[in-house]
């Protein structure tokens, strides 16, 4: 099975060439291969206004320890992650049970510098309840949280 960076890097490159330049395309897919595996979902912010912007964003859930793998792979590349590392350690550790899926989103990933991170908190506990996920990736808690 591919990993969710190498489906991103295959879908990236199956856009059209309309919506960001063929640089920026290659940009793009190595900002969403440097994501970890457990990455749920990804999305691009692409400008309609002919601006080259290009903005990432990620999602990742804490169910199966999904908070804890995911500061753990930020905590080996600090270079990329380190603005949000307090906030991951957060939630890995206290905030897990409320916070069950957590944005980040990686500005300008057009430019060769490391992209900013800004991080978006989905603070509805029974949120994975509710969604259609199937049962293999459904929160075991998330009837709990409710």
């Amino acid at each position: 099975m591919a990993s969710s960076a190498a489906l991103a890097a295959c879908s990236i490159a199956r856009l059209p060439d309309e919506l960001y330049a063929r640089t920026t395309k290659r940009r793009v897919a190595t900002a969403a291969q440097a994501l970890p595996d457990n990455c749920l979902s990804q999305y691009l912010e692409c400008r309609m206004d002919g601006s080259s912007r290009v903005d990432l964003l990620a999602s990742f859930g804490s169910y199966r320890d999904g908070a804890a793998r995911l500061l753990d792979f930020a905590a080996e590349h600090p270079e990329r992650w380190a603005g949000v590392l307090p906030f991951l350690r957060q939630w890995a550790t206290s905030w897990s049970r409320r916070i069950p899926i957590v944005w980040f989103e990686f500005d300008h990933v057009e430019q060769d510098a490391i992209p900013e991170i800004s991080v978006s908190a989905c603070l509805v506990p029974s949120y994975l309840s509710r969604r259609s996920h199937s049962e293999s990736t459904r929160d075991p808690h998330a009837a709990d949280l409710a």
